[in-house]
């Protein structure tokens, strides 16, 4: 498995993603782009970007913070969050630009571009679906749904797959209720949201720490990989 660091610009900002594909296949391939949660440009949960290489997509890990800027604790990660979604054009720009950046390689297939996101993550591919982005999927797991520009879900191109615990205080059942009308409203063509029982925020991260509000949900977590899994095979046929 080839990884090596990746640079691109929005604007005069430089992001610093990571690329990793498996460099023994030859030809172009889809493209998947990993958005990150507060933590920032760092593989969490870990090991899931290479797992999507090892299933033949290129994947770009984005910075969606620029300069490779991770959290030092949680009120700086939260500073670097309200940094990016404090405007949505911005947020858009900035997750777009990484699009973008992965489009261009030269063992992508360009027309076969997805993007999956955890907690914050999952809440920026999600405004990357709703700015119009030529991808083909969108994947949230647990990302939060306020805050999202829901009338602009007329854009939307993409598959959506929304995956939420019931048991999330943080993505309240109500915001999925508001996200699942503003789609049938639009008459988004694919959509679905996924609502695992007696889970909680953060469920695909082992390492999360049990809390009222956190908890790693196995079960949960392989379904909604499954889901994804199914879901990018339908997609980039």
């Amino acid at each position: 498995m080839k990884t090596e660091t990746l640079e691109y610009k929005d604007g005069d900002l430089t992001c610093r993603g990571t690329l990793i594909y498996d460099d023994t296949k030859s030809g172009r391939r889809p493209g998947v782009v990993v958005a990150h949660d507060i933590r920032g440009s760092l593989p969490r949960p870990k090991g899931r970007p290479e797992q999507l290489a090892a299933m033949g997509y290129v994947v770009l890990l984005a910075d969606n913070y620029g300069g490779g800027q991770t959290m030092r604790d949680f009120p700086h990660g939260m500073e670097l969050i309200k940094s990016v979604r404090g405007d949505n054009a911005v947020w858009r720009r900035r997750i777009r630009a990484a699009v973008d950046t992965l489009a261009a390689h030269p063992l992508v297939d360009k027309g076969r571009i997805g993007a999956i996101g955890y907690c914050f993550g999952g809440s920026t591919v999600i405004e990357l679906a709703f700015s119009g982005a030529d991808v083909r999927a969108v994947v949230s797991f647990h990302g939060g749904l306020d805050g999202l520009q829901l009338q602009d879900a007329k854009n939307v191109k993409a598959k959506i797959l929304s995956c939420t615990g019931a048991d999330d205080p943080l993505v309240p059942l109500e915001d999925v209720k508001a996200f699942e009308e503003a789609l049938r409203e639009a008459k988004v063509a694919d959509w679905e949201v996924v609502v695992y029982g007696n889970t909680k925020h953060s469920f695909t991260d082992p390492e999360t720490p049990n809390s009222p509000n956190t908890a790693y949900n196995k079960a949960a977590d392989e379904r909604s990989w499954a889901a994804m899994t199914a879901l990018f095979k339908e997609a980039f046929a």
